[in-house]
């Protein structure tokens, strides 16, 4: 009998191998894309997260934002010298003690966003709050104390931490429901404002994510455009935040 033996000629081998190169090299691809689509993702979570946390900040403190008249506390103008004890109390110097000064970089208001930590701790939620930007870093800083006087006029011993950093650009405008038009500054001083709060408070930042030293993440400058609407715009006497008399 005559014996035969088959196999695979030469080009079968190598046209085998190509096919499986190829076949190799594009699941190598799908599966790098897949991965390199994952980091990505993960990365603009990331990075959404932070300012997320960033404005959620911002929103409650803008939000708790509130400004107390003399006359709210149940003050009127300095009497006569034959006012009687019936009369209501005259009004001490420098009243009152909240205020709202903003700027198209800088914001300095009273709010009730201070958060205790721990219970016997003397404070309240009452604090004097400070938006800036300082050397590219958005900075936020609060007053250690209740709101006093002497926390209004020394805000150098606040409580401050950095927001973001590679700040490019930032500007603050404020909504004026009179006017219903957004003005660059506000001063609860100042005539045109006096004694009453914007409506909401819109911010416009240009920043550029921190990233890990080292890191190969490609980011890009972020710029965010949103505003906060002031809910205690409107005071009536009872429902606004208690406010501390200064002794005279």
């Amino acid at each position: 009998m005559k014996n035969t033996t088959s196999g695979f000629t030469l080009i079968e081998v190598l046209l085998v191998t190509i096919m499986l190169a190829f076949l190799a090299l594009s699941t190598f691809s799908a599966v790098h894309a897949t991965l390199q689509a994952k980091e990505d993702i993960d990365n603009k979570t990331e990075m959404l997260q932070g300012s997320r946390s960033v404005f959620s900040i911002m929103e409650r403190d803008f939000r708790l934002a509130f400004y107390v008249k003399d006359e709210d506390l149940g003050y009127k103008p300095r009497q006569a010298s034959g006012a009687t004890p019936l009369d209501p109390p005259a009004r001490p110097a420098k009243l009152p003690v909240t205020l709202f000064k903003g700027e198209s970089a800088y914001v300095f208001f009273s709010s009730a966003s201070h958060q205790r930590l721990s219970a016997d701790s003397p404070e309240n939620e009452q604090n004097f709050v400070t938006y800036q930007l300082s050397s590219g870093e958005l900075v936020r800083a609060e007053s250690p104390h209740l709101v006093s006087f002497k926390d209004r006029e020394d805000p150098n011993n606040y409580h401050s931490f950095k927001l973001l950093t590679q700040v490019k650009s930032l500007k603050f405008e404020f909504y004026d429901p009179r006017s219903e038009k957004w003005s660059d500054g506000w001063d609860t001083e100042k005539a045109d404002y006096k004694d009453r709060l914007p409506a909401a408070v819109r911010i416009n930042v240009e920043y550029m994510p921190e990233v890990e030293e080292g890191s190969r993440r490609k980011v890009e400058a972020q710029k965010i455009v949103t505003s906060f609407a002031i809910t205690q715009n409107d005071f009536k006497p009872g429902l606004a935040p208690a406010v501390v008399v200064p002794k005279q």
